[in-house]
């Protein structure tokens, strides 16, 4: 089946697809969506860490995965105290660059 617009088995919409699946079952049957929450609370109770993650994960949200980049001690990676350009006049920069935008424009007719 090729690519469509709107196309519900598209790649990017299987896991709305597959909510929508699951939501519409729960709602008819509330039982079986009950008893599934009891047996995952029960199987968390026995000891069994992923169901206890998977009941953390759905009543706090997942944990935000943090990566902090530092150097030795938790300086930073490229300290930078201060920058020098010698021998360059800003205003010369600004006036070769305008020159070179102009000398680039097409002339208009």
């Amino acid at each position: 089946m090729p690519f469509q617009l709107g196309n519900k088995l598209a790649v990017g919409n299987r896991k709305q697809y597959f909510s929508a699946a699951i939501r519409k079952h729960m709602a008819q049957n509330p039982e079986a969506a009950a008893k599934v929450v009891k047996t995952l609370f029960a199987a968390a109770e026995a000891g069994d860490v992923s169901a206890a993650r998977e009941l953390a994960d759905r009543i706090d949200g997942k944990a935000v995965a943090r990566t902090e980049l530092a150097g030795a001690n938790g300086s930073a990676l490229f300290p930078v105290t201060a920058i020098n350009v010698v021998g360059v006049e800003p205003a010369a920069i600004v006036a070769g660059e305008l020159e070179r935008i102009a000398d680039a424009e097409p002339a208009a007719d």
